[in-house]
């Protein structure tokens, strides 16, 4: 049975997230591998999460599941 994923669980990124990234330069930078976020929302974009990173918490931003682990307690 799939682990239930619920807004405002702890999460723990298992890869460095960007997007646009070219030759020019480094893209957006979402979150860094190994670093810790919370699940914000459930649904509302093709990835079907939305997540804030601790480095990046003003916004949320779509993520897929590989994306992450759910981490017990507070993910420190």
């Amino acid at each position: 049975m799939p682990e239930k994923i619920e807004v405002g669980q702890r999460i723990k990124f298992l890869r460095t997230l960007t997007s646009n990234a070219n030759e020019d330069g480094p893209g957006n930078h979402y979150a860094s591998k190994g670093s810790f976020g919370t699940i914000d929302k459930i649904g509302g974009c093709w990835e079907g999460l939305w997540v804030f990173w601790d480095g990046w918490s003003q916004a949320s931003f779509g993520c897929e599941r590989k994306d992450f682990e759910l981490v017990k307690g507070n993910g420190e």
